[in-house]
């Protein structure tokens, strides 16, 4: 399988994934973590939100790439999520 997303995520803060990217919302929230919420997203990256709420970062990144790929797969194709 192809990686269609190649942004690195890892200094990249919540707030800034959140607005470039809201199909990440619903990672956020699978995961049980308020970041789409937090008043603090804008500062943190997504690797400190991870550890903030004992989450694997990697896992975490996976799935968010998965999802911005998917979103940006069916934008492309005119195809809904």
């Amino acid at each position: 399988m192809t990686k269609v997303f190649t942004e690195d995520l890892s200094d990249l803060t919540v707030g800034e994934l959140l607005r470039r990217w809201p199909a990440a919302v619903r990672i956020f929230l699978d995961y049980k973590m308020n970041c789409p919420a937090c008043p603090i997203a804008p500062f943190m990256t997504v690797d400190e939100a991870a550890g903030e709420y004992h989450v694997d970062a990697q896992a975490l990144k996976r799935d968010i790439e998965q999802a911005i790929g998917s979103a940006t797969l069916s934008h492309a194709t005119g195809e809904r999520p």
